[in-house]
């Protein structure tokens, strides 16, 4: 059975059993040693979401079982509806600014091609990237299972928000997410920047959207001022910044074309962020296109 066709599977399944009053916003599959599956289904009727894991599935799906494949669709499927607790109330979050507004997190986002969002969704420029923010619902330490919902102008106006208060309340939530930075040496192999060069990584504990630290000036400027340097800003992905501190500016050139190079052999499109570095610097504690 097929990805897709597997999918579909459970979406019926899941209108059949529920009267119609579920239906599936999140499907995944994980193979490793085992199989795994991660799914959530909204209630359309109360607002609530509930979530659930079916492992060990490796012998079944290798060997292509169908009734068996179809007989672990429906038990899970009434087990979803019937005895799973809800995972959280959508609707609330939805409807109600002040509840919402602890569960907005900023994104970073290519302005053409690539990561670039939907016209929809509410887009601030940052440089010449774009800013746009995610609810973020809570409720499970799974943070591969977390699920984001893209806030829109409409949702924007059932908030009654102008978009500075959305980006306010995103920037304040993002200064609680976990920073973590750390040394890394293969990289500087390939950027041919060995020597006293020393290159870390930028991103989040979930080391999901970590670019968007980039947005931190604190983040930044710590950084710098503990390495005595200005810094080079590579954009990796969407998920991560490279974090390069600057001795002299001889030592950037000719990486734009290597971040281009590497966007386009190395990164999924959907996840390049930008085609060139930025540079942040300690005297006006502003990053700069590069």
């Amino acid at each position: 059975m097929e990805y897709k066709e597997f999918a579909k599977r459970f979406e019926e399944e899941l209108r059949e059993q529920s009267d119609g009053s579920y239906h599936l916003i999140f499907f995944k599959i994980e193979k490793d040693d085992n199989v795994t599956i991660r799914l959530s289904a909204l209630n359309e009727r109360s607002g609530e979401l509930k979530v659930i894991m079916i492992s060990n599935l490796r012998q079944i799906c290798s060997q292509n079982m169908k009734d068996e494949l179809d007989k672990v669709i429906r038990n899970t499927v009434g087990a979803l509806i019937r005895e799973v607790p809800p995972f959280t109330n959508v609707r609330n979050l939805i409807e109600d600014w002040n509840i919402a507004r602890d569960y907005i997190f900023p994104r970073l986002a290519a302005s053409k091609g690539g990561s670039q969002k939907p016209e929809e969704c509410v887009q601030m420029d940052f440089l010449d990237m774009k800013i746009w923010f995610a609810v973020v619902i809570p409720g499970t330490e799974d943070d591969s299972f977390r699920i984001n919902l893209d806030v829109t102008e409409e949702l924007l106006e059932e908030w009654k928000i102008q978009k500075e208060s959305l980006l306010e309340a995103a920037m304040e939530n993002l200064k609680k997410e976990e920073c973590q930075i750390w040394k890394i040496t293969e990289v500087l192999k390939d950027l041919k920047l060995e020597g006293e060069n020393q290159l870390y990584c930028m991103t989040n504990k979930k080391m999901r959207y970590g670019a968007a630290l980039m947005l931190l000036t604190s983040v930044l400027n710590e950084f710098a001022e503990r390495n005595q340097s200005d810094v080079v800003i590579i954009p990796s992905s969407i998920h991560e910044a490279l974090l390069l501190p600057l001795k002299e500016m001889k030592e950037v050139k000719g990486m734009n074309q290597i971040v281009k190079y590497v966007n386009k052999i190395a990164v999924k499109d959907a996840e390049v962020l930008s085609d060139h570095c930025y540079l942040f610097r300690r005297s006006t504690l502003k990053v700069e296109n590069l």
